[in-house]
């Protein structure tokens, strides 16, 4: 049967041809197929896309922008598209027309919207693709992928230069991070001088409120022995008048000299009784001097010490001027604090000044009240209160001359800083002029203080010079009482001796006038000094207590000057710290890619694919297979024998051997013209074969079976299994893209496993070979399905049927 079925083809050589020109049609299928959309993706430089550029050139950063016109030079230069800069209207007539088959538009804003990044409302950077999809989707496609493509590239630029802008950014606040903490270690530093120098300052104004009590004390006790002095001198001084009235008397006329010598006597006995008080004062005068020096050299030694310490302190204060002056160009600080202080200390020293005044006009005031107590002449009170005025008024012009200007500059610098802790936004050149006039006042505080000193020097040695005058006039006094008893005794003892009376009326008259004119002198300083005494007692009192107060407004300075100096320290430390924590920035050509394309895809791929014909090869291989096993049976007869069967096995052979032939070497045209004429490289070309032929012979004994069991419907119901096999196979796009149905169809129809068996040859070097067995399979099951289709016609087929076919 065989024999005879290759004897009919011989003879009739047409058939032979048409089954061999039907081999050839699946290579013809594949490779013309192929060849069309064998790399699509490798030339989509010919794709036609249209740019428009409406963008207007734009500034950042001084730096002139223009990013429409880079990025057209940019695309006409790619070779991913073909892309054409023409105009708007040329654009949408190319679009409409199919020539072009995507426009980008880069619209006016594009450049401008890039400056914004940094604003309160940045806005992005839009540009507008159209498509044509309807001209050709595949098309269409590419252009939003390269459009993509181009996004995440100006993306990447933009990332760039930001990036950059950032990172200066970033260097100059860490610069100026480190300029502030260094100008805060030096603000720390003048503070801490600050410190010492106040602490020197109030160790000065301590000792100085030391002595102004020490001398408040000494002046009470001066102003106490001055009165009783003035007391006696006053005595004294009523005494001598006496006795030079009752000289006078004698010496006019001598027959009086008995009663006059009587009188005399008793004037010399109340003169004695007057200098013997006199003595008594001048005692405590002495004494009262004598503190009162003691005291006027402790405050001028105190006074000299306040010099110093003011000039210590005004040298400190000018150094944390120069400190706060280099400081403030780089950061500030919070100087309310040193502003309290420093009205507390003007407060201090408001009042000492109207301390010093309030002593000139209650020194005043008491002399005049001890003069006119004392019972002197208008003379002698006018004397002794302009002697006391004038010390007064002099000790507190000075005082004044040293405190006003201090007071002055004070308020200047309390405003400034006051202004400075209110609105922290104080500009260097208003704080280190409010620093330069506090300094200025503390220098003309240490001068006033030099010049108090001075004063005070003075006073010391007027105090001497009454100490010595009042020594002198003690014992003046003394030998004058002396003198007084002894002369009442010779009085005594002259009354019967008239004739002795003369010499010694002479020398008593002499010594008398003497007496009268430096008692009169001595009444009148007396009551200078006495006025003086008390006024120098109440200014000493005030004195101290504004010492007091300037003592408690140099502790308080010193602790804001403290507070202040570890505010700085702070200040400085945190700082330092925050710039430590900075990241340090390198912008190189590295950062600039690190940070526009920071994650980096390691793409490996474990199948060769080189393009797109190779992927879809298994398709398109297994679907030309199917169509040449279709020809094959519109062609070629497979029902009719050439001679009688023995049986229906013989049959089946006979038919078999010739269609599995032709679909053996369909497969084996397929494969070379693949090979040869499109260029298919598989990872494994016996095994592609292989697939390739047992998929040939698969299609070719379902297509049999169905023409063979249904007659013409067979040929519908073949070419219905093609489109379903087209549907489910997955050789396009992923069979997980379709629905449930051509899902559930794809394990139960040979084309996937076709599909599959060759991707695994062809690109993913692998032996397919669960895919070969479930072929293998449908190829045993329907050729069985054939065979037993044969037995059955040839029991049901008659002899005389067999019998007309050998005629």
């Amino acid at each position: 049967m065989i024999k005879a079925e290759f004897h009919y083809l011989t003879t009739h050589w047409f058939k032979l041809v048409v089954l061999a020109v039907i081999a050839t049609i699946p290579a013809i299928y594949a490779v013309t197929f192929l060849k069309s959309m064998w790399d699509p993706y490798g030339q989509t430089d010919k794709l036609a896309v249209a740019v428009v550029n409406h963008d207007q050139r734009a500034t950042m950063n001084g730096k002139t922008l223009n990013l429409g016109k880079g990025l057209v030079a940019n695309l006409e230069d790619s070779k991913s598209l073909d892309f054409r800069h023409v105009s708007a209207t040329k654009a949408h007539q190319g679009l409409v027309a199919g020539r072009y088959y995507a426009v980008y538009t880069i619209p006016e804003d594009f450049s401008q919207n890039a400056t914004t990044v940094f604003s309160n409302h940045p806005q992005a950077l839009r540009l507008k693709v159209n498509l044509s999809t309807g001209h050709n989707l595949f098309a269409g496609k590419i252009a939003t992928t390269a459009g993509n493509s181009l996004q995440a590239k100006v993306n990447g630029q933009l990332d760039a230069a930001y990036t950059k802008t950032l990172v200066a950014g970033f260097k100059q606040v860490a610069s100026g991070m480190q300029a502030a903490s260094a100008g805060a270690g030096k603000l720390a530093t003048g503070s801490h001088q600050l410190d010492s120098g106040v602490t020197t300052f109030q160790k000065g104004v301590t000792t100085a409120a030391n002595g102004q009590q020490t001398l408040a004390t000494s002046a009470g006790q001066l102003a106490s022995g001055t009165q009783q002095y003035v007391g006696g001198v006053t005595s004294a001084q009523t005494g001598s008048q006496t006795l030079a009235a009752g000289l006078t008397r004698a010496d006019n006329s001598l027959p009086a000299l008995t009663n006059g010598l009587g009188q005399m006597a008793t004037g010399t006995t109340t003169l004695a009784n007057g200098l013997t008080q006199a003595q008594s004062g001048q005692a405590s005068l002495a004494q009262g001097a004598a503190k009162l020096d003691q005291s006027l050299t402790t405050f001028s030694t105190s006074s000299a010490t306040l010099s110093q310490k003011s000039q210590a302190f005004a040298t400190a204060l000018q150094s944390f001027a120069t400190q706060v002056t280099q400081s403030q160009q780089t950061g500030g600080t919070d100087l309310s604090q040193l502003a309290t202080l420093i009205a507390a200390t003007q407060k201090a020293l408001t009042a000492v000044s109207t301390t010093a005044a309030q002593t000139a006009t209650a020194t005043h005031t008491n002399v005049a009240n001890v003069a006119a107590g004392m019972h002197l002449s208008d003379s002698q009170q006018a004397a002794l209160t302009a002697a006391v005025d004038q010390t007064a008024q002099a000790s507190a012009a000075k005082q004044t001359a040293a405190l006003q200007p201090l007071l002055t500059q004070l308020q200047t610098a309390l405003s400034s800083l006051q202004a400075s802790a209110t609105t922290q936004t104080q500009t260097g050149a208003t704080m280190s002029g409010a620093l330069t006039q506090l300094t200025s006042g503390a220098e003309q505080l240490a001068d006033g203080n030099a010049r108090l000193a001075t004063a005070a020097g003075q006073l010391t040695a007027g105090a001497d010079t009454v100490a010595t005058g009042a020594g002198q006039l003690q014992t003046a006094t003394a030998q004058l009482a002396t003198g007084a008893q002894t002369l009442n005794r010779s009085l005594t003892a002259a009354l019967p001796q008239v004739d002795q009376l003369g010499s010694g009326m002479a020398q008593l008259a002499t010594g008398a006038t003497q007496l009268n004119s430096g008692l009169t002198t001595l009444s009148q300083k007396g009551g200078t000094l006495a006025s003086g005494s008390q006024q120098l007692t109440t200014g000493a009192e005030r004195l101290a207590a504004g010492g007091q107060q300037l003592t408690a407004g140099t502790t308080t300075l010193q602790t804001g000057a403290h507070t202040v100096a570890t505010g700085n320290q702070q200040l400085a430390a945190q700082l330092a710290a925050g710039t430590a924590k900075l990241p340090q920035l390198h912008f190189t050509a590295a950062t600039n890619k690190m940070v526009t394309s920071p994650v980096k895809v390691s793409l490996h791929d474990r199948d060769t694919v080189p393009n797109n014909g190779t992927a879809m090869m298994p398709y398109m291989g297994g679907v030309a297979l199917y169509v040449c096993a279709m020809a094959v049976n519109m062609m070629f007869d497979t029902v009719t024998p050439r001679r009688k069967p023995k049986n229906g096995v013989a049959w089946w052979a006979s038919k078999a051997v010739v269609i599995n032939l032709v679909a053996l070497s369909a497969a084996t045209v397929e494969y070379a013209g693949v090979v040869l004429l499109a260029g298919l490289r598989p990872t494994n070309g016996l095994a592609t074969w292989l697939v390739l032929a047992l998929a040939s012979c698969t299609f070719m004994a379902i297509v049999s079976w169905l023409n063979l069991a249904f007659g013409p419907g067979g040929s519908f119901i073949a070419m219905v299994l093609l489109v379903l096999q087209l549907s489910s196979s997955g050789g396009t796009y992923p069979i997980a893209l379709s629905n449930g149905f051509f899902e559930a169809l794809n394990p139960l129809l040979p084309m996937s496993y076709v599909v599959d068996a060759l991707r695994h040859t062809v690109m993913m070097h692998a032996w397919p070979g669960h895919d070969l067995l479930v072929l293998l399979g449908f190829f045993v099951a329907f050729s069985a399905l054939l065979c037993l289709n044969y037995v059955r016609r040839a029991a049901r087929t008659t002899a005389v049927e067999f019998d007309a076919l050998d005629d």
